[in-house]
């Protein structure tokens, strides 16, 4: 259930697969799962409990990761250079799966949430539990990666039946960019 609950990451998918295509999106949900496998072999090494303890360090992460939100909010409405026609999800270049792994590895909550997360369902007293908690960072990763694509196929699809109506493509996208700067926003506010 937590895999489906909205959040940057699910966002970005969406807004790949509706601006580009199904194939740019599936790449963004495989970034962001790499990006996922960042966190959970950082909290299972016990490195994302620095990041816990240090406040300065978390605020630095949190802050890089908004502002990086809000640049991809702004690259989804922004004009082209040339032509002058709606920008395409650029980010990293272009690259939905780097830039998947970018928002996924800037975004703090993520690390803290596996930190507070895995240890939750180990079993006590096992002589490896990092073996039993990167075991379920690892299916938690391939369900919400499985979740991510089925989402990215679901967006591109609706997307090309509204192909025709302009306005509605329109207001897709604003509606994206705005809740990815909304995220990113609220990141950097710590709310």
């Amino acid at each position: 259930m937590l895999n489906l609950i909205p959040g940057a990451d699910m966002m970005f998918v969406i807004t790949t697969a509706a601006g580009r295509n199904a194939r740019a999106g599936v790449k963004a949900a495989l970034g962001i799962g790499t990006g996922t496998l960042v966190h959970i072999v950082v909290s299972v090494v016990g490195l994302a409990a620095l990041l816990a303890a240090e406040p300065l360090l978390y605020r630095a992460l949190r802050i890089a990761g908004a502002l990086y939100l809000i640049w991809i909010a702004y690259s989804l409405v922004r004009p082209k250079q040339r032509g002058g026609g709606p920008a395409e999800i650029s980010g990293a270049g272009g690259r939905p799966f780097v830039t998947g792994i970018l928002i996924n590895v800037t975004n703090p909550k993520v690390a803290l949430f596996f930190v507070a997360f895995l240890p939750q369902f180990t079993t006590r007293g096992l002589a490896h539990p990092a073996v039993e908690m990167l075991c379920l960072g690892l299916w938690f990763n391939l369900v919400g990666t499985g979740v991510n694509c089925l989402v990215a196929l679901s967006a591109a699809r609706v997307s090309k039946l509204l192909n025709g109506h302009a306005a509605l493509g329109k207001a897709f996208k604003w509606t994206g960019a705005l809740m990815l700067a909304g995220i990113g926003a609220s990141l950097a506010l710590n709310v």
